[in-house]
């Protein structure tokens, strides 16, 4: 197979996703498997608005930003999560985020979005533990 990769998207298991993370026939992620965006730019056209990145919002979910997470330990998280599962997937997420809990986390919404005023990207985790 040959991969391609154009300006606003790129190959992946041979599929093509948007740099929004959304498959070009408009399925949204829900394989927790697959990597999706992390880093959305203050100059970037959606800077505005929060980027739906994976799965779907619903009642229920607890919302947590990445930024407000206890620093040391969401670390040791993602440090376990990187031996686990594939870097910036729904499954490596839910790892780190399990590792903070000390229970079993299920993650199914993860939002991007862009901080106003610094500039820095954030996630924003919708779960269940």
């Amino acid at each position: 197979m040959k991969l391609t990769t154009c300006k606003a998207s790129f190959v992946y298991k041979r599929e093509v996703m948007s740099l929004d993370a959304r498959l070009v026939d408009n399925k949204m992620i829900t394989d927790k498997e697959v990597p999706i965006r992390t880093f959305l730019h203050y100059s970037d056209r959606d800077r505005n608005r929060e980027i739906c990145v994976f799965g779907e919002a619903r009642d229920g979910l607890f919302y947590n930003y990445d930024d407000r997470l206890p620093h040391p330990k969401w670390q040791e998280g993602l440090n376990v999560a990187t031996t686990q599962a594939v870097k910036n997937s729904a499954r490596y997420f839910e790892i780190a985020l399990s590792h903070i809990h000390d229970k079993s986390c299920n993650v199914e919404h993860i939002l991007l979005g862009c901080n106003k005023s610094s500039g820095f990207s954030y996630l924003v985790f919708g779960y269940t533990y």
